[in-house]
C-alpha cells in the first residue's frame, strides 16, 4: 500500500496516518511546575495535564451548518470529581505520591480541592468526596511564562527563566476559585486570542528578518 504522505522519511510518513490522542503538556510547565528543589515535578505535571483535559470544553456544532453554536463541560457536576486512587491507577503511582503532587499543585495555586459529603441515589452518605477546581488565571501564568516578544526576550538564559519560575511558584496566591465556569472560559478565550496574535506577529517579523 502506497503512503499518501511522502516527506522523504518513512517514519514521518507512517506517523501521518496514525491518529494519536492524549493530554497536552505545555513545555513551560517543566519550568513552572517544580519540586521544592527546583526540578520539574513530573507526576504533578501529568496530574495537571489530566485535570486540564477534563476542563477543556467540548464543542457543540449545528447539525446542518456545522458551525460551533455552544460549548459544554465533560463532567456532570459543577466541579470535576476524581479520587487520588483514580490518578494513582492511571499513572501507575501510589496514592501517597499522587496526594503529594496535588499538595504541590495547590501550593502553586493552579488547582483547588474541595471535599464534600454527598448522598447517593440509594441514600448512602459518602464523606469527604474530593472535587477539583482549576484556577485558570494561575494556569495561564504557569503556561505562558516568558513568551518571546522580541529578540531580547529570545536570548534570555535558562538561569533567568528558572528564577522567574521560582518567583511565580513562591508568590502568595488565593487558593479558592469562586469564579463561574462561563467567566473562566470567557477569560481563556480572551487570553488565547491575545497570545495567538502576539505569537503569529512575532514569528512573522522574525521570518521577514531571516529572509
Amino acid at each position: 500500500m502506497t503512503n499518501i504522505v511522502n516527506t522523504g522519511n518513512a517514519s514521518v510518513d507512517a506517523l501521518a496516518e496514525m491518529n494519536i490522542s492524549g493530554n497536552v503538556t505545555p513545555v513551560n510547565w517543566y519550568k513552572t511546575i517544580l519540586r521544592e528543589n527546583g526540578k520539574p515535578y513530573l507526576l504533578a505535571i501529568c496530574v495537571l495535564s489530566e485535570i486540564v483535559y477534563w476542563y477543556r470544553p467540548v464543542e457543540v456544532r449545528d447539525e446542518h451548518s456545522g458551525m460551533t453554536i455552544d460549548y459544554r463541560k465533560k463532567f456532570r457536576e459543577d466541579l470535576l470529581q476524581k479520587t487520588y486512587n483514580d490518578f494513582a491507577e492511571q499513572f501507575g503511582e501510589s496514592r501517597r505520591s499522587v496526594k503529594a503532587a496535588f499538595d504541590r499543585l495547590e501550593e502553586i495555586g493552579v488547582i483547588r480541592r474541595e471535599f464534600r459529603n454527598i448522598e447517593t441515589n440509594s441514600g448512602m452518605v459518602l464523606n469527604n468526596v474530593m472535587y477539583i477546581d482549576l484556577c485558570v488565571d494561575r494556569l495561564y501564568t504557569c503556561t505562558y511564562l516568558n513568551i518571546p516578544g522580541d529578540d531580547e526576550d529570545v536570548e534570555n538564559t535558562g538561569e533567568e527563566i528558572q528564577k522567574q519560575a521560582e518567583n511565580q511558584a513562591n508568590k502568595p496566591v488565593t487558593k479558592f476559585c469562586t469564579t463561574s465556569y462561563k467567566t473562566l472560559w470567557d477569560k481563556y478565550k480572551e487570553y488565547y486570542r491575545k497570545y495567538r496574535g502576539d505569537y503569529l506577529s512575532y514569528h512573522s517579523i522574525r521570518h521577514r528578518r531571516e529572509n
